[in-house]
């Protein structure tokens, strides 16, 4: 690890963000919501403020999802990067060998899958205490 970044997030209603990886591990601290979590051959749990949730390096993120229809899922980040880490998240495909719809090859200026209606665009260059609201693709 050479570097780390920090940045808040804010998951729509019913947002969805599709199975993924990150290069290095991610702490993420719950701020506001309920937010469904699961590593692959784990069983999925939920998390509430206050709450930490942890993302193992290079493992299958199952679900990162707002478990809530009416309301936001805020949460702070905390990445742990090497210097040849590029990109926040990498999509992984589905079952049927397609990525996920509108998932990103990274958080950076791409678009993050979601099943709430559609891909979200995520608006943001990484810097330190971000604030990071993902909203639907144009």
């Amino acid at each position: 690890m050479t570097r780390v970044e920090v940045q808040r997030l804010m998951l729509p209603p019913g947002f969805k963000a599709g199975p993924h990886t990150h290069p290095g591990p991610v702490v993420c601290y719950v701020t506001e919501g309920r937010i469904l979590f699961q590593v692959k051959g784990q069983p999925a749990r939920y998390y509430t403020a206050g709450q930490t949730i942890f993302e193992p390096a290079s493992t299958p993120i199952e679900r990162f999802d707002n478990d809530s229809s009416s309301g936001p899922a805020t949460f702070i980040a905390t990445y742990l990067l090497g210097d040849q880490d590029t990109e926040l998240l990498h999509r992984l495909h589905t079952a049927g060998g397609a990525a996920a719809e509108g998932a990103p090859s990274g958080h950076t200026g791409a678009a993050l899958g979601g099943e709430a209606g559609g891909g979200f665009a995520c608006r943001y260059r990484a810097s330190f205490a971000a604030n990071i609201v993902l909203t639907p693709a144009r």
